[in-house]
Formats: C-alpha cells, sequence, structure tokens
C-alpha cells in the first residue's frame, strides 16, 4: 500500500509539471506549486509576474534557451489575475506588470527584484544573480571555469617546451590541493606525448557540445573544459 501511495504522488508530481510546462519551456506557476518551482534548494528561479495570462512574456522564452545547459536554472510566470495566483502576487507584493523576481540559490525567501527593459539587460541579471556567464546567444564566458593559477602555468608550459616535465609535476601538486584543476594536468600529460593534443581534443569538444544527444549538464562541462583547453594557447605573437 505505502508503495502505491508513493507511485500514485510520483505520478502526481509527473501530470502536474506536464500541465504547466508550456510548449517554449517556460512554467506557469500559481500558489499550489509555487514551492517546488521557486522556492527549490539548489535552484535559481527566474520569474515574470503578469497582468492576466494574454500576456506573454518572449524574453523568458529565449532564456530558456540561452541557458539550455544549466540544469540548475528555472523560468516561470505567474498570471495575477488567476485566482490560484493572487495570493502568491500579495504575498510578493506585485503592484506592477511585469514584475521580474529572482529567486537565487540562497534567497528563496527574499528573491530580488531586477528591472529590465532588453533581453540583453535580463541575461546580464541573471548571470549576475544566478552566477551564470552567457552571452545572449547562450555562449559561456571564455574564462569560466578556468583557475587564473593553472592558467598562468599553462602559458608557461606551451611557451617553454624545455620545463614541461617539472611544470607538469608543479601542478600535480597544486592539483592535490584543487582538484577542480585536473583537466589541466591532463592535458600536460597528453601534450608531453602528443603534441597535437590541443587541436584534436578541441575538434572532439566541439563535436560534443554541439550534440543533440549529450545532456545539457555535460555539455557544459565540456564547454568549460574547452576554455581550460584555450588556456593552452600561447598569447605570444610571432
Amino acid at each position: 500500500m505505502k508503495e502505491v501511495k508513493i507511485f500514485s504522488l510520483f505520478v502526481f508530481f509527473i501530470v502536474a509539471f506536464v500541465l504547466v510546462l508550456t510548449s517554449n519551456g517556460v512554467i506557469n506557476v500559481d500558489w499550489n506549486i509555487h514551492q517546488q518551482f521557486l522556492l527549490r534548494p539548489h535552484t535559481c528561479s527566474v520569474v515574470a509576474f503578469l497582468e492576466n495570462d494574454s500576456k506573454t512574456e518572449p524574453h523568458l522564452e529565449k532564456a530558456v534557451q540561452t541557458f539550455k545547459k544549466e540544469t540548475d536554472m528555472i523560468f516561470a510566470t505567474v498570471f495575477c489575475d488567476q485566482k490560484n495566483s493572487q495570493k502568491l502576487c500579495e504575498k510578493y507584493k506585485i503592484e506592477k506588470y511585469p514584475t521580474y523576481l529572482i529567486f537565487g540559490h540562497t534567497t528563496k525567501e527574499n528573491p530580488w527584484e531586477i528591472s529590465i527593459e532588453t533581453y540583453e539587460e535580463l541575461v546580464e541579471q541573471v548571470n549576475r544573480y544566478c552566477f551564470k556567464d552567457r552571452n545572449p546567444e547562450g555562449i559561456l564566458g571564455t574564462s569560466f571555469g578556468t583557475i587564473k593559477q593553472l592558467d598562468d602555468l599553462a602559458q608557461i608550459f606551451i611557451e617553454n617546451p624545455k620545463i614541461r616535465r617539472e611544470l607538469t609535476e608543479k601542478t600535480r601538486n597544486l592539483v592535490i590541493q584543487n582538484a577542480k584543476g585536473h583537466f589541466y594536468l591532463e592535458i600536460m600529460r597528453n601534450l608531453l606525448e602528443d603534441p597535437d593534443f590541443i587541436e584534436n581534443e578541441a575538434q572532439r569538444l566541439k563535436k560534443l557540445i554541439d550534440s543533440p544527444d549529450v545532456h545539457p549538464a555535460q555539455s557544459r562541462n565540456f564547454e568549460i573544459k574547452l576554455n581550460i583547453l584555450n588556456k593552452f594557447k600561447s598569447n605570444n605573437k610571432e
């Protein structure tokens, strides 16, 4: 009996999600389900409060695509003229339309209100409050996920072939202290054996990033790896 109840509850949430998710990826939220979407831990929710359901929010529709590889992002609308939404609009003291609130990772009960006029401004605010780094086309910032100290070593490594093994060992010791730097070490070790590794690996990563068969979260990891790989390109101009 307990298993049946759990399964029924699971089905309920799946059906509820399908009902509120629009075809453009923006979720329609009301009081009954706002905790699942606005207050969910480890997420950043961007919400447009609109006067009625005849209004659309094209900025959010575009944002779904721009941030599609950020699996902790939620984009939602609340229609304040609907009975099940009025309590939610009252709770957050919505007095003008549209009103944009961002429920950040650590600000669920006190969301930020943002003022935007253009899509570019929305992207800027999402990057700021949700700790992202994407341009309006969805391209990840070139330094996102990299480590400055190891970036400097990567430059020295690529420009000084004679001391590459020494630098590889130094990087290994640094990675012990910072596990996020393991890909720097992997690149160095591969370059010791294969001088064409950077070019070949860059092509491989780009294919994976663009592949529709790769999960968004994994694609994002590949983007970060490509950022790190690009730090091994020499800044010296011939």
